[in-house]
């Protein structure tokens, strides 16, 4: 059944419990990376550090960038507008393959997975991207390694996710040639191999459960053929 939707729809999560939560929970894992760091234990004085630097200076950054937003998400005809804490971009439904449910440590996140990541990354901040290329050392480090690439090499899938690898041979070697915007698509495609879904929003991103959210979702994904 067909259900109009408004020609535009701003989300607009709790920030100051939002907020709240988040600063606890930076809280409790710069506690957990201090305990590791006294464990005498090189890798784990290291995955320590890192939890500190990360959950704690990370927290003292976004705690007050998440107060500041009142509006995470903007929903149109035309697509999805993302509004995070370090920049903006935009998803357009005709590149979106399907919406989902992805889980992370038992928190249930909305998944958006693309058909292809040209459009998104042109219509990317330069904020954003900077965001993607500062935090994936730090995610490669924290997770002491795994967040690599491990998938088969497949030229005509890659080329059809991001045409600029067009003509490499060896695609995930081709992205360490991208700089910065090689490091975001390392990341959504780490994420999507990972998780099923390339981009995922949080619990601070939406202003109601993750199922209710894919709903709306699925409601705008509708009318976008309509």
């Amino acid at each position: 059944m067909y259900i109009k939707v408004p020609a535009r729809f701003e989300v607009k999560p709790n920030s100051q419990h939002n907020a709240i939560l988040l600063a606890v929970g930076c809280t409790f894992f710069s506690i957990i990376g201090l305990f590791m760091m006294g464990s005498g234990q090189p890798k784990a004085i290291l995955g320590g550090a890192l939890g500190v630097i990360f959950f704690g200076g990370g927290g003292i950054i976004a705690v007050p960038k998440l107060l500041q937003r009142p509006v995470s998400i903007i929903l149109t005809r035309e697509g999805l507008q993302q509004i995070t804490l370090y920049g903006k971009s935009i998803l357009y439904w005709r590149d979106i393959e399907s919406v989902g449910i992805a889980r992370l440590e038992g928190t249930k996140l909305v998944g958006l997975r693309l058909k292809n990541y040209d459009n998104y990354i042109n219509n990317m901040s330069p904020e954003l991207v900077n965001y993607w290329m500062n935090s994936l050392p730090y995610l490669k480090l924290l997770s002491f390694g795994t967040l690599v690439l491990e998938v088969p090499l497949d030229v005509p899938s890659f080329v059809k996710i991001w045409s600029v690898l067009k003509g490499h041979p060896n695609p995930v070697n081709a992205l360490k040639s991208f700089g910065k915007v090689g490091n975001l698509v390392e990341a959504m495609l780490w994420s999507r191999q990972t998780y099923g879904y390339d981009i995922l929003l949080s619990w601070a991103d939406l202003d109601r459960s993750a199922s209710e959210f894919i709903e709306l979702l699925e409601q705008y994904r509708k009318a976008s053929t309509t």
